[in-house]
Order: C-alpha cells, then sequence, then structure tokens
C-alpha cells in the first residue's frame, strides 16, 4: 500500500520547505530596515529631513513609513526635477494620504519624496534618499585553533626519547636518573 500525503501534494510541501528555508537561512533578505520617516517627529513640516536622512543607510528591501495626521499632509513620489521645483503631480490619485503610508525599497538609486499640501514642501516637507544594494553579510571566516602543546611527559619518557627506545627503566636507574 502506497502511503501519501493526504491532501496535500508534493508540490506544496516543497514549495512550504523552500519558504521556511528562506526565512530560516536568510533573514536579512525576509525582514528589511524599517525606517519611520523623520522618527518621533513623523513626516511634518518644521523638521530638516535632509539632517535625517543623511544619519540614515537605506538599502534594498528596507521601508520608508510615513507617519502624520491623515488629512494634513500626503506623500508624493517624484522625479529630481518635481523635488528640486516642489512640483506636485498633476494626477493626484498618485497621493499618499492614509497617515501610515509604507514604500518598500525595491530598487537601488535615488529617490525623491515631497508632501504637495499648501507650501509644505517648499517649507522643506521633502525627502531625498538614495537606495543602495542589499549587502547580505557574510558568515565570519572560522580562525583555526591554535596547536595543542606537546604532551609533558615524565623525566622517565624523556630520558627514553634522549637515549632511544632500547633504555630501559633498569639501565636508567644504573646511571643514576630517579623519578
Amino acid at each position: 500500500m502506497a502511503m501519501g500525503l493526504g491532501r496535500y501534494s508534493s508540490s506544496n510541501v516543497l514549495v512550504t520547505i523552500v519558504v521556511i528555508g528562506v526565512i530560516l537561512f536568510f533573514p536579512c533578505i525576509a525582514l528589511g530596515t524599517e525606517h519611520v520617516v523623520g522618527d518621533h517627529h513623523g513626516w511634518a513640516t518644521g523638521f530638516d529631513y535632509n539632517i535625517w536622512a543623511a544619519q540614515e543607510v537605506f538599502e534594498v528591501g528596507d521601508t520608508l513609513v510615513f507617519r502624520y495626521e491623515a488629512g494634513q499632509h500626503n506623500v508624493y513620489k517624484v522625479n529630481a526635477s518635481a523635488y528640486q521645483n516642489c512640483t506636485v503631480p498633476s494626477n493626484h490619485s498618485e497621493a499618499l494620504k492614509s497617515g501610515n503610508d509604507v514604500i518598500v525599497l525595491a530598487s537601488p538609486g535615488k529617490k525623491w519624496y515631497l508632501c504637495g499640501v499648501g507650501h509644505h514642501c517648499t517649507t522643506g516637507q521633502r525627502l531625498a534618499i538614495t537606495v543602495v544594494p542589499h549587502t547580505i553579510s557574510s558568515p565570519p571566516i572560522p580562525v583555526p585553533d591554535p596547536p595543542a602543546p606537546a604532551p609533558v611527559s615524565s623525566p622517565v619518557e624523556h630520558m627514553l626519547h634522549h637515549f632511544g627506545r632500547s633504555v630501559t627503566t633498569k639501565k636508567l636507574f644504573r646511571r643514576g636518573f630517579h623519578y
């Protein structure tokens, strides 16, 4: 009688094993760093996001979290020109406006974000970052243990080594070597 996997196909079991393996052995791929924009200050006017961004390292797989009071601000992902000129995209449906907007940094390169409410961008509510490729830190290279010290020999073993194996304990006693 053949034993089956019941309602689970072998391909489902294989996929499950692969997913578990990725999560266990490559946690840095599965989990990036979460960057709360502006830290405790959040996404608001009156904060220097250039200073904040200069202290962070943004890698592919990380997330940006924009926290603010919904209705008071929004977030637009823009290009360099729109960032420099504080130009809000004409398609306002592109705005993120939940108050807890999460953006996954999926590719390396420069990224630009701004608030499109009133004059918020011109007063500093904009963010420019550079996303770098994700680096997987390799495990440390094991350093071999130092060689074990030579075993300490007894005086008799020392003499046997020195005079050759043909020397017996009686001969050593006759020669005046005592241990």
